[in-house]
C-alpha cells in the first residue's frame, strides 16, 4: 500500500495499491471515475483536502484531482513540477488553505485557481537555506512556522508575507537534543494544544514551539591555519610586516613551487555552536562563491603563478552571510618564465648563433690563409726554382747543340742542384701542412735530421739541448711551418756560410715563453753591413707572421747566435 485518503463528504476511503482502490468497511473495488473508463494505476501518494477534493500522484501519469462526484481531472503538467521520484511525494495542508508538496526537490507551495486546479505559488530549496532538499515530514506550529524534517536535520521555516514572502530557515541543533542517524524515519505532527511531536527511530520528543526562539545574529569567521604544500608552515619566515608575526603572513609572495595550499577556517557564534555553513571563492581562479558546505577546510592544488584573494564566509541557517575573511597572496613565476630570463635566453641564443657564425668565418679565413700560404710557398719556394730549371734546360740544350759540353755539364749540375732543392722545399711544404706534425717533438726531430744530414759531411759537431716536456707542446700549421723554416734557415746559414766547427741547438721554457737558440762558433758577420741577404729577411718576416721575437747576435770572428722566442699559453 502506498497511501490512504478519506473523503469526509462522500465517506469513501481511497487506498493506493497497484491501482487506486475505493470503498468502505464493506469492501474495496478498483476505482472507476464517473467521467472516464480508465483505471488510475500505480498511485504513489493520496491526500484529502478540506474543500472536498482528493489529489492522487501516480508513478507514470502525473497528478489527478477527484471531486465529490468521483469525476477525475488530470492536473496539467505545466502546473506541477516533474515529481517522478521513487516512493512518490508527500502532500501537506497549509493553514492558509493552500498546500505543500514535499519531495527530493524541496518544498513547493500551491494555491487553488478558479477551476479548483493547483497553481505553483513559490518554492523553498537549498537556495533559500534548506540544509537538504529531501523533505520527509512537515507540520505547522502556533506561529504559522513550518517545521520540516530533512535528511540533514530538522528546520523551522519562517515566511514573512509582508516582505514578499521573505524566507528564513532556522535549524534545530544537536544541542537541543534533535539528533539521529536515520533521518528518513523522522515524522512530525502538531497536537491539539499546538505542541510539536518529533518521532525519531528510538525516541519521541515533545517541543513547545513558543519556547523555541531563534537569534538571527550573523556569526563571524576567521582563517585558522594555512599550510603550504600541506605541511605545517612557520609563517614568521614569510612575514613582511608586524601583522604577520602573530598570524598568517600579510600578503605573502610565495615561490612557484609553494603552490599547494590547505586553508582551515572557523565560524564563531555564541548562540549557534554547531551547524554553521561555509562558502568560499578564490578570486583570480574562480569568481563565484562555492555551494554552502559544512567543511571548514579547503585545498587548492597546483595554482598557477598570479595574485589571489581567498574569501570565506559563514552563516547560520537563520542568518545572513558573514563578512568574508580574506587571505591575499601571490605566487611568483618560475625564473624560466620571467621576462628577463626570456630576454637573457634570447640574447644568449643570439650570442651562440653569432659565435658559431664568427667561428665559421674564422675557419673559412684560416682555410683561406692556408690556401694562400700554400699558394705563396709554392710560388716563392718552388715556382721560381722550376722556372730557373726550365731556363737552364733550354740553355743546356743549346750548349749541347753548340757542342759546348763543359758549359752544358755545368748547366745540368745546376739543374740537378735546383731540382734537389725543389724536392726539399716540396717536402717541407707537405710536412708543414700535415696535421700529424703539430707537436714540437716533430719539429725538433725534423730539424735534427736536417742538421745531421748537412753537417756530418762537413765534420761539424752537433749538440741538442732540450728541456724535459718542452717538445710536447702543440703548434698550429702556420706556427709549425714558420718555426721550422726559421730554424732550418739558421742551421743552413751556420753550416754553409759560417765555417763553424761546432753547432748547438737548444730549447728551454721560461714563464709563458719557449726560446729556441741556434749558436755556432763560425766566423760571424757584421749585422750593420751584411744584412742584405734574403735568408735573414725571410726569417724576420716569418717571425713577425707568427708574432714571435727573433734576435740575432754576431761579430766577426766570434760566431753567430739566433734566438727565436715564442709565446705559449
Amino acid at each position: 500500500l502506498t497511501g490512504v485518503a478519506y473523503n469526509l463528504i462522500t465517506h469513501k476511503l481511497y487506498v493506493g495499491a497497484d491501482t487506486l482502490q475505493s470503498g468502505n468497511e464493506s469492501g474495496f473495488n478498483p476505482f472507476r471515475p464517473a467521467n472516464d473508463d480508465r483505471y488510475i494505476i500505480y498511485p504513489t501518494s493520496l491526500h484529502y483536502f478540506s474543500n472536498g477534493l482528493v489529489m492522487v500522484d501516480t508513478r507514470n501519469d502525473g497528478f489527478f484531482i477527484i471531486d465529490d462526484k468521483e469525476n477525475i481531472y488530470p492536473v496539467p503538467k505545466a502546473s506541477m513540477l516533474p515529481y517522478q521520484v521513487p516512493g512518490g511525494v508527500k502532500i501537506f495542508d497549509d493553514p492558509s488553505g493552500k498546500f505543500w508538496i514535499a519531495s527530493s526537490y524541496g518544498l513547493t507551495r500551491y494555491k487553488w485557481n478558479k477551476k479548483m486546479l493547483p497553481e505553483k505559488d513559490f518554492e523553498i530549496t537549498t537556495k533559500q537555506g534548506l540544509p537538504n532538499s529531501s523533505i520527509r515530514s512537515l507540520c505547522f506550529d502556533k506561529l504559522n512556522r513550518i517545521w520540516a524534517a530533512t535528511l540533514s536535520g530538522i528546520v523551522v521555516i519562517e515566511i514573512d508575507s509582508l516582505k514578499n514572502n521573505l524566507i528564513q530557515v532556522n535549524r534545530l541543533s544537536e544541542e537541543q537534543g534533535i539528533a539521529t542517524d536515520y533521518w528518513m524515519e523522522v515524522n512530525l505532527v502538531t497536537d491539539v494544544n499546538g505542541d510539536i511531536w518529533i518521532g525519531l527511530y528510538n525516541q519521541l520528543i515533545k517541543i513547545d514551539p513558543l519556547k523555541v526562539i531563534f537569534e538571527n545574529t550573523v556569526p563571524s569567521i576567521v582563517i585558522d591555519n594555512i599550510q603550504l604544500n600541506f605541511t605545517e608552515t612557520n609563517w614568521r619566515k614569510w612575514s613582511d610586516s608586524l601583522q604577520g608575526i602573530t598570524q598568517t603572513a600579510y600578503q605573502p609572495v610565495l615561490p612557484y613551487n609553494k603552490n599547494n595550499l590547505g586553508i582551515s577556517f572557523k565560524g564563531i557564534s555564541f548562540s549557534y555552536a554547531s551547524g554553521l555553513e561555509y562558502s568560499y571563492k578564490l578570486e583570480s581562479a574562480d569568481s563565484n562563491w562555492s555551494a554552502p558546505t559544512k567543511s571548514d577546510f579547503v585545498s587548492f592544488v597546483g595554482l598557477p603563478p598570479g595574485h589571489y584573494n581567498f574569501n570565506v564566509r559563514t552563516r547560520k541557517s537563520n542568518s545572513e552571510w558573514s563578512p568574508p575573511a580574506i587571505f591575499s597572496f601571490t605566487i611568483k613565476q618560475p625564473f624560466w618564465s620571467t621576462w628577463w630570463f626570456r630576454i637573457l635566453m634570447l640574447l644568449l641564443s643570439a650570442g651562440i648563433v653569432y659565435t658559431l657564425y664568427q667561428y665559421r668565418i674564422n675557419q673559412l679565413r684560416k682555410l683561406l690563409a692556408v690556401r694562400t700560404k700554400i699558394s705563396r710557398d709554392l710560388h716563392d719556394e718552388v715556382g721560381s726554382t722550376l722556372s730557373g730549371i726550365g731556363l737552364l734546360s733550354e740553355v743546356a740544350i743549346q750548349q749541347l747543340d753548340n757542342e759546348k759540353r763543359t758549359d752544358a755539364r755545368s748547366s745540368l749540375c745546376t739543374i740537378n742542384t735546383n731540382s734537389e732543392e725543389t724536392l726539399e722545399k716540396m717536402s717541407d711544404i707537405v710536412w708543414a701542412i700535415n696535421p700529424q706534425n703539430d707537436s714540437f717533438e716533430k719539429v725538433i726531430s725534423r730539424l735534427k735530421a736536417y742538421a745531421k744530414n748537412t753537417s756530418d759531411p762537413l765534420g761539424i759537431q752537433l749538440q741538442f739541448n732540450l728541456e724535459r716536456d718542452v717538445d710536447r707542446f702543440n703548434l698550429d700549421m702556420q706556427k709549425r711551418g714558420n718555426v721550422y723554416l726559421i730554424c732550418k734557415e739558421a742551421v743552413n746559414n751556420a753550416i754553409k756560410y759560417s765555417g763553424c766547427r761546432n753547432l748547438s741547438l737548444a730549447l728551454h721554457r721560461e714563464d709563458h715563453h719557449i726560446t729556441i737558440s741556434i749558436i755556432d762558433d763560425g766566423k760571424g758577420f757584421n749585422l750593420l753591413q751584411d744584412f742584405d741577404g734574403n735568408g735573414l729577411k725571410n726569417m724576420k718576416a716569418r717571425a713577425k707572421e707568427i708574432k714571435a721575437e727573433l734576435k740575432l747576435n754576431s761579430e766577426k770572428g766570434k760566431g753567430t747566435s739566433v734566438f727565436l722566442i715564442l709565446k705559449i699559453t
